[in-house]
């Protein structure tokens, strides 16, 4: 069964989200990725394969039918965003909570992971094709002038995958110089799985693997030969979300499907 559900992050902004429900009380919220939104085909897919698992997909501030604006994103923003929804699901009695995100969201996802070590509440991390280090992903897929002319100008534009071009402000590149993987990594202690597209042009396969060996914790590296950031080959796809369930299943069952 699935509710929209609308909630608030620390700011008083509106987000939405879809609580698929479950018998158990066990859950995994999915975030979406930059540009993209709750609905993606990744989430869906995940969803409907979990049997007993709930899940909930929400949109971040500036996304899909949450509040605000891209020009005003950032990444701090995002850490907030996944806060609120953990703290909106513990009242709601949910109580062993995975989190998932992908690109942008896997930013957001390990970075609030680290925030609420000392309080336990993520008990298990699913990072997909995560941006561990922003300013360097940008330099390589955009170069050097790229991030110069943000910081002199003020702005910047980001192509979406549909073609149309979006307008970032000064503060998303002030904010993730401040939000890097790379340094929270070691306060990482739940269970991490992993996964990178080995010809992803958006976000380098070699920032997971320099994450993966800074994480100290049960961690797992899933390296998906010839995917690309989206994963758009259907076989690449398949492979990634089967990992994934796998995974699921293991942290809440100690199972996983042959």
């Amino acid at each position: 069964m699935e509710t929209k559900l609308l909630f608030n992050n620390s700011r008083g902004d509106q987000l939405v989200g879809i609580l698929n429900k479950k018998s158990s009380k066990d859950i995994v919220i999915l975030c979406h990725g930059f540009t993209s939104d709750k609905n993606s085909a990744k989430n869906i897919e995940i969803t409907k394969r979990l049997n007993d698992v709930s899940t909930f997909r929400f949109d971040f501030y500036a996304h899909g039918e949450s509040d605000g604006a891209l020009e005003n994103i950032t990444v701090s923003e995002g850490i907030d965003d996944i806060l609120s929804a953990i703290n909106y699901l513990k009242k709601l009695k949910y109580k062993n909570i995975g989190l998932l995100g992908s690109s942008y969201g896997g930013l957001c996802s390990i970075m609030a992971a680290a925030k609420a070590v000392k309080t336990d509440d993520i008990q298990y991390l699913i990072l997909v094709a995560p941006v561990s280090d922003w300013e360097d992903a940008k330099r390589k897929s955009q170069g050097e002038q790229y991030l110069i002319d943000w910081q002199n100008k003020g702005y910047a534009y980001y192509q979406k995958a549909d073609g149309n071009k979006i307008k970032l402000g000064l503060s998303l590149y002030k904010d993730f110089k401040n939000n890097i993987a790379y340094i929270i990594a070691d306060k990482i202690k739940i269970p991490v799985l992993l996964a990178h597209g080995t010809e992803d042009r958006s976000v380098p396969f070699q920032q997971s693997s320099k994450l993966f060996k800074l994480l100290q914790c049960d961690k797992q590296f899933v390296k998906i030969t010839g995917g690309d950031h989206r994963f758009s080959d259907p076989n690449d796809l398949e492979q990634l979300i089967k990992v994934i369930i796998d995974f699921i299943n293991n942290q809440v069952h100690g199972i996983v499907d042959k």
